[in-house]
C-alpha cells in the first residue's frame, strides 16, 4: 500500500509536467485563440490526468483481484 502511494505521488506529478510540456504549443494556441484564462487550460489537463489515473487504478485493481488473488490463495492453501 504504502509503496503504490509512493508510486502515485511521484507518477501523477511527472505525468502532467511532460502533458503540459509536449503540449506547450498547444496551450500557446489556445491562447491566442482566446483562452483568456488560465483555468481553461488547467481544467483540461487535470481533468485529463485524473480520467487517466482512475482508469489505471481500476485496471490495475482488476489485474490484482483476478490474477494476484486467485495465486495467493493457492500458495496459502499449499502451504499447510
Amino acid at each position: 500500500m504504502r509503496f503504490s502511494l509512493i508510486v502515485g505521488l511521484f507518477g501523477v506529478p511527472i505525468f502532467m509536467f511532460g502533458t503540459v510540456r509536449e503540449r506547450k504549443a498547444q496551450v500557446g494556441l489556445k491562447k491566442a485563440l482566446g483562452a483568456k484564462k488560465f483555468q481553461e487550460v488547467f481544467k483540461k489537463y487535470f481533468f485529463e490526468s485524473s480520467f487517466l489515473c482512475i482508469i489505471g487504478g481500476m485496471i490495475g485493481y482488476d489485474c490484482c483481484f483476478y490474477y494476484g488473488l486467485p495465486r495467493l490463495q493457492i500458495f496459502v492453501l499449499n502451504s499447510f
